[in-house]
């Protein structure tokens, strides 16, 4: 076992080991219909076969814009029957949006992500909507002030806002179109598109990304033949575009089937319907009034649909909005002839739960043969079952996994697999000592110190505590660590600077010691020799730019660092920070310098800054981290890095090596500008926010290299005042695709130099009153353009935002 391991369990979107993937969801649409229908299919207290619902059981939130008070009501209204109808303990937040949409369209939604490889995915490589992700994983995937579905509603519809299922047949519902519209946001769509000639599955709205969605793995042509079986049905191919504009697609759910008697017929009209087609029930079979129409693609004039309805709920329960959890910590080892090897299961299900069908599978021969123990309610709790195995019962090298069959049928294992991911458990000693995954804190800033970590061992732990001493006193204290409840196995230390005995530029000095429970009491120790260490530093006032090149004094004064320098090293002619060369290849090792002014982000604030990295792959990368919080936390920013993310930089690292890491060394044709920006959907922070912005060099490994050096930091713009009030230069459209129009509002020669954030000149050109500027020099991301008068003075600087 790895003796301990950096992972980050402070960030947010921090899965990387589970490589949880994020892609952007596909809208679909709801059409009008100016068929008057005149049906009325009211809300009620239903008892479906799956799901009895009377209390909500998830709590659905939305952010209106631009409705109407009596829009909004018959919004919330439909999300308080669909906060009745599914389950999650995570909150769904809903971004709702009332403006002109096209002609005929009366919604649309999405999911605004979709997830593959989460924890507890049922399915691997299989895109969730991100809703639905998040209830199998138990836990919020995306940030706060994110929402898990968009959707978008026609403000120019006659809509009718009564909540009573009963609109004349001159209005459309909106209670019955907000429904339909949530539905499709919670999972009831596909990733198929086409044209004329092919279909294709696996889209999202960026393109093509070869993997299905999790609604895909149900659509099934008349034979039965699943529609994303490339042996049957070629991906990208005339074979499944004739597969889906037959008329005869169906969702091949066992459940729907239980429920509907066949397998529900899935909307597949001859032509294609983009934004419809394959999402949406048959609407034939599924006509106006019908109890399961909700989910047809259109809705008609006086049509009112306030019920889910039982095929769709069996579709969603399919789909894992119903769902059991089974959950077991590994056992590795069975230490004692004298003691049965106690198994224990945790079950917990949105159906009832039948001990009768929960087993324990066994081997010793990789499953060639099999033993079955059923397990007992145990008086552990509630949600425990167990089952003690005889010592000699098993073999030496034992194989197991779990089976549960819920009341509808459906076969849950933990591992997901079975006997493809069995567990094992040998009949010997655990020698192991526990795993630590800690990030050293480097830097104290606020009143409080936080330490936090995750300590996990197969046994469980037994004891977990911090020796620490400050600089002015050689004396240890020590202090027991409280277990976090928001963080799996996470541990933490927290106490005040005064608490310590800390002031300004003082260290504080720690160890953190870890003990299991097995016979040998095994102990971990972090670091295994000396202390990590954190510096008391001060915060300086919050700035709007800032602009570091290392080659004067001032430089040092904005930064504070810990095992790096500032310097020129042998080959470079200007300075900048970086490591020894080579690092030093301690296990336990951290370098990191930290930006002591917060910068106050704007819309476009981007990072950017010159890298070389020529660092061992995988095991010591560079992070960068913000926090909006004074350094209470921290949140990764931009990808981590090492050798790897370069081919220039690998190539150099892999040129030359020995048994101890590589000799090659860096030269400044190495450097690779990256930008990163601050305001994005993918992390927390918002405009206004004061951010501190932290870079650390994390080693773990026996293997090191040259280094890494870093130059140019640049952050945000500084602000440049025109010499008229008002400028006279105006750039459009921008942000820019292809041709920026340039035009002056005077008579002035000027030249124009486009530069990139680092300061590197793109294109320089002399300009007339108007000129058409191509910019297929420039890739995407944010540009300055400086005007420069004919005696070489920067008279304006614009942004320009190439998309």
């Amino acid at each position: 076992m790895k003796k301990w391991h950096f992972i980050f369990f402070l960030i947010p979107y921090t899965l990387i080991a589970q490589q949880i993937q994020f892609h952007p969801g596909e809208e679909t649409i709801c059409y009008a219909s100016n068929k008057v229908e005149n049906t009325h299919v009211p809300a009620k207290l239903f008892s479906a076969r799956l799901i009895r619902m009377t209390e909500p059981t998830s709590h659905i939130s939305v952010a209106y814009n631009g409705f109407t008070e009596e829009a909004q009501a018959a919004f919330q209204y439909a999300v308080d029957i669909w906060a009745r109808t599914i389950t999650s303990e995570v909150p769904i937040r809903i971004t709702a949006n009332w403006s002109q949409l096209g002609s005929g369209v009366l919604g649309s939604a999405s999911a605004t992500s979709t997830v593959s490889n989460f924890e507890n995915a049922p399915e691997k490589d299989v895109r969730y909507p991100l809703a639905l992700a998040e209830k199998l994983a138990r836990k919020q995937l995306n940030f706060e002030a994110q929402s898990e579905i968009s959707a978008n509603f026609n403000s120019q519809i006659d809509w009718y806002y009564g909540t009573d299922a009963n609109p004349p047949s001159n209005q459309f519902d909106l209670v019955s179109v907000v429904l339909h519209e949530i539905g499709h946001g919670l999972g009831f769509s596909a990733s198929f598109g086409a044209n004329a000639q092919l279909a294709v599955w696996g889209l999202d709205n960026t393109g093509q990304t070869n993997m299905p969605i999790i609604y895909d793995l149900y659509l099934f042509d008349q034979l039965e033949n699943q529609l994303i079986n490339e042996s049957i049905y070629p991906n990208n191919s005339e074979e499944l575009l004739d597969a889906v504009t037959n008329n005869s697609v169906a969702f091949g759910s066992n459940l729907a089937r239980n429920t509907y008697g066949t397998f529900p017929p899935i909307y597949a009209p001859n032509p294609w319907n983009g934004g419809s087609s394959i999402s949406h029930l048959d609407e034939a079979v599924f006509p106006a009034g019908n109890e399961n129409s909700l989910m047809s693609p259109q809705f008609g004039l006086g049509e009112a649909i306030h019920l889910p309805g039982e095929v769709t709920q069996a579709i969603f329960a399919e789909m894992g909005w119903v769902h059991t959890f089974l959950n077991h910590q590994e056992i590795l080892f069975a230490e004692s002839p004298d003691e049965p090897i106690r198994f224990l299961l945790d079950i917990e299900s949105d159906s009832s739960i039948i001990s009768e069908n929960i087993i324990l599978i066994v081997s010793g021969d990789e499953f060639s043969t099999t033993t079955s123990y059923p397990l007992n309610e145990s008086l552990l709790s509630e949600i425990t079952f167990e089952v003690n195995v005889p010592y000699d019962d098993l073999p030496a090298e034992t194989q197991y996994y779990f089976e549960y069959t819920s009341p509808d049928g459906r076969l849950y294992q933990f591992p997901n697999g079975g006997s493809l991911n069995a567990l094992s458990v040998a009949k010997s000693q655990d020698l192991e000592a526990p795993s630590i995954a800690h990030i050293p804190i480097s830097f104290i800033t606020e009143s409080d110190v936080n330490i936090q970590l995750q300590a996990s061992d197969n046994f469980g732990i037994d004891t977990a505590y911090i020796e620490y001493k400050t600089s002015n006193s050689n004396n240890s204290q020590f202090a027991g660590l409280s277990m976090l409840e928001n963080i799996e196995n996470g541990f933490a230390f927290s106490k005040s600077q005064q608490d310590l005995g800390l002031s300004l530029s003082d260290t504080l000095f720690y160890q953190i010691h870890v003990q299991d429970k097995s016979i040998n009491e095994n102990t971990i120790t972090f670091p295994s020799e000396g202390f990590s260490f954190a510096k008391v530093i001060e915060i300086g006032d919050p700035v709007d730019y800032y602009e570091l090149s290392f080659d004067t004094p001032q430089a040092s004064d904005s930064l504070e660092l810990i095992n790096l320098k500032i310097d020129n090293r042998e080959g470079f002619n200007s300075n900048s920070i970086g490591t020894e060369h080579p690092y030093s290849n301690d296990a336990e090792g951290l370098a990191s310098f930290m930006l002591k002014h917060p910068i106050n982000l704007q819309e476009s604030t981007m990072l950017s800054f010159e890298e070389i990295l020529l660092s061992q792959p995988t095991s010591d990368f560079l992070l960068i981290e913000g926090s909006q919080d004074n350094g209470a936390s921290w949140t990764q920013i931009g990808e981590i890095a090492d050798a790897s993310s370069n081919a220039s930089w690998l190539e150099r690292f892999n040129s030359t090596d020995n048994q101890d890491g590589s000799l090659a060394v860096a030269d400044p044709s190495l450097y690779r500008n990256r930008e990163i920006i601050l305001i994005d959907d993918n992390l927390p922070f918002a405009i206004n926010d004061n951010l501190l912005i932290r870079f650390s060099f994390i080693v773990d490994g026996e293997f090191n290299g040259w280094g890494i050096s870093i130059d140019n930091i640049r952050i945000g713009e500084p602000i440049v005042s025109s010499v008229a009030e008002e400028s006279s230069i105006a750039l459009y459209p921008n942000p820019v695709f292809e041709t920026l129009n340039i035009r002056m509002l005077d008579e002035r020669k000027l030249r124009m130099n486009i530069r990139e954030l680092s300061g590197r000149t793109i294109d320089q050109i002399n300009l007339a009153k108007k000129q058409v500027y191509s910019t297929s020099k420039l890739f995407p991301g944010i540009y300055i353009a400086e005007f420069i008068d004919s005696n070489g003075e920067i008279i304006d600087t614009k942004k320009i935002i190439k998309k």
